[in-house]
């Protein structure tokens, strides 16, 4: 049995064994070709793109989209008026959850992104109505929600008298369903 020299940083490290460097590859190298200690580094998984999960994208895109229906809401009532930018901020939010968190692409999470748009936007409807009956009629909120939810389609239909209003709701779905689709993501 022989005794090992101690290394020159005071340990008891063999110096005839040359440890093995885990680093990264250089770029452009590609594994066992050149049989180095690079072959032995750890996978680089976040290169890998996660798969498409609709049901991720739905969820999302719903959270993003109730926020950005109450945030019109909110506006809508406090300015007395409707803002197009505020109507396609819905759109925008529903259909980068769908794209950028359910990685989605295609018609289909397209076309889901645009329904549930133009759902949120019929709740914004809704919302919108209480809020401005309960600021001028100085009632409460939820007694004013609980009205328009009975006469849902009065609401509705009179909302959509204005033929502007068909331009806010069509603004949001069609944003929506073009960021839902991944239709404006450059190719890869």
């Amino acid at each position: 049995m022989t005794a090992i020299p101690p290394s020159n940083d005071g340990g008891s490290r063999d110096p005839r064994v040359e440890p093995i460097a885990y680093e990264r590859p250089p770029a452009g190298h590609v594994a066992g070709v050149d049989g180095g200690a690079a072959d032995l580094a750890a996978p680089d998984y976040a290169a890998e793109p996660a798969p498409a999960n609709l049901t991720r994208g739905l969820l999302t895109g719903l959270g993003f989209g109730v926020a950005a229906t109450i945030l019109y809401v909110v506006v809508a009532v406090s300015a007395e008026k409707e803002y197009a930018v505020l109507s396609v901020l819905i759109g925008l939010a529903v259909g980068f959850g769908f794209s950028r968190f359910g990685r989605t692409k295609g018609a289909q999470a397209g076309l889901c992104a645009a329904l549930v748009t133009l759902a949120l936007f019929l709740v914004a409807i809704v919302l919108m109505d209480a809020g401005l009956n309960a600021k001028y009629l100085g009632t409460p909120f939820l007694e004013e929600l609980r009205i328009s939810a009975t006469f849902l389609n009065a609401v509705i239909s009179l909302y959509f008298s204005d033929l502007l209003s068909y331009v806010f709701v069509a603004a949001a779905v069609i944003v929506a369903f073009f960021q839902g689709a991944g239709f404006n993501k450059k190719a890869r």
